[in-house]
């Protein structure tokens, strides 16, 4: 609630027109893009993967990222943020990418999501998937051989 409220905040005091940068293209990513554009924001979502929505198959997130350009929502793939920099004479701020580009933005909203901090869980032999989260079967047991049957 407090980031909602800070958000609604920004909104408020940002020029109609005025610039977001949304770092990341999840689904929590594209829900702020839609409300933020709705709120007259000219919106830029940045995400280090090659589509919008990454969990999904690209023949599912293409129609998605072409209904939000469709919208004027701005998108940037396969690009990471390197920096950010106040720039106080501008009241705005520097993102860099690593592709080089610099995007002069009124403020940031980062919905990176999470991984997995799945390094013991590796060095003790589970199987972890492709995105190294740990596998369970349907009781929640571990490829652990020495786990409890209980």
């Amino acid at each position: 609630m407090e980031d909602m409220d800070g958000i609604i905040q920004r909104v408020a005091d940002a020029p109609e027109g005025g610039e977001v940068t949304i770092v990341g293209a999840g689904f929590i990513g594209l829900e702020m893009a839609e409300a933020l554009s709705r709120c007259g924001m000219r919106v830029t979502v940045i995400e280090d993967k090659p589509s919008v929505l990454p969990l999904l198959d690209e023949e599912i997130a293409a129609p998605i990222a072409e209904e939000m350009a469709a919208h004027g929502v701005r998108f940037i793939s396969s690009d990471r943020v390197v920096s950010f920099k106040d720039d106080s004479s501008s009241k705005c701020v520097q993102v860099s990418l690593s592709s080089g580009k610099n995007i002069a933005t009124k403020f940031v909203v980062l919905s990176i999501g999470v991984a997995p901090e799945s390094k013991l869980a590796a060095d003790c032999g589970l199987e972890l998937d492709k995105k190294k989260a740990i596998v369970v079967n349907p009781f929640m047991q571990t490829s652990d051989p020495n786990r409890s049957e209980e």
